[in-house]
């Protein structure tokens, strides 16, 4: 249950570790700084976070929009900034193409 935790306040879910794919959720840090092997970091920043802000209204990934919901493991592993940019109503766009949701091996 801690890892799971860990995980959710992290704004992140490996839904299905075989996949290598971590689902996207409403983080609750403002930022958080995971050390990696070979020295790397991964920043992970909550842009306008509050409890009255659950939505995700965009994401960047190294200073790029991302419209993914998710993120792969090895992306994950290479390092960099991930800002989740907060909201409080759903932006029903972001993440919506079919290309956009995990794969169908969930």
């Amino acid at each position: 249950m801690s890892a799971w935790a860990i995980w959710s306040i992290l704004g992140l879910y490996p839904a299905n570790p075989a996949s290598g794919q971590y689902v996207f959720g409403s983080p609750l840090i403002d930022e958080a700084v995971l050390a990696l092997p070979e020295k790397k970091r991964l920043v992970i920043r909550a842009i306008h976070n509050g409890k009255d802000r659950p939505y995700i209204r965009a994401i960047r990934f190294n200073g790029r929009p991302y419209t993914r919901t998710w993120l792969a493991h090895a992306d994950l592993m290479k390092g960099g900034v991930l800002e989740f940019v907060m909201s409080a109503v759903p932006d029903k766009s972001w993440g919506a193409r079919e290309s956009d949701r995990p794969g169908s091996e969930w």
